[in-house]
């Protein structure tokens, strides 16, 4: 049986885990990083990073507000990262502080796949160059959903 939890409540556990060199695995939810990762139906494993992170690489972070944060790293800079979701268009800075684990795998449909097979990193090269006409994609699919709320 699936129970969900926040991450709140699972974080003593999961951070516990994690320091253990044990590797948790989550449902993940949104949609910040579709078309990778599609909320509600595909999950994750993390393991604790092991040295520095590298563009592409895809930590679990906490923001200042609190909340958690699951990102691709688009740039590496001295003091941390700039790390944007596959389905955002504005990067954020991360402290290496804040993050708490890698992705090392994730599944979807029973399948699971590492991030580091030629299939994805394939999509992160096209999907990473393609930032500009993702951009105006990802407008227009904005307008076209508030189009739909006023029109019903």
């Amino acid at each position: 049986m699936k129970r969900f939890c926040t991450m709140e409540e699972i974080r003593p556990l999961m951070e516990e885990s994690l320091q253990r060199g044990d590797g948790v695995t989550l449902t993940v939810t949104g949609r910040s990083m579709w078309p990778m990762l599609r909320g509600g139906r595909d999950s994750v494993t993390l393991h604790r990073p092991k040295g520095a992170l590298k563009k592409y690489d895809i930590p679990l972070y906490r923001r200042q507000d609190g909340s958690w944060v699951l990102h691709r790293i688009v740039e590496v800079r001295a003091d941390g990262y700039l790390c944007m979701g596959d389905h955002q268009l504005r990067a954020e800075r991360v402290a290496r502080r804040q993050i708490v684990g890698v992705l090392t795998s994730f599944t979807r449909g029973g399948r699971t796949i590492s991030p580091r097979s030629p299939a994805c990193r394939f999509y992160v090269t096209l999907w990473c160059r393609l930032r500009l006409p993702r951009r105006v994609g990802l407008k227009l699919e904005a307008v076209y959903v508030r189009l739909r709320r006023r029109c019903g």
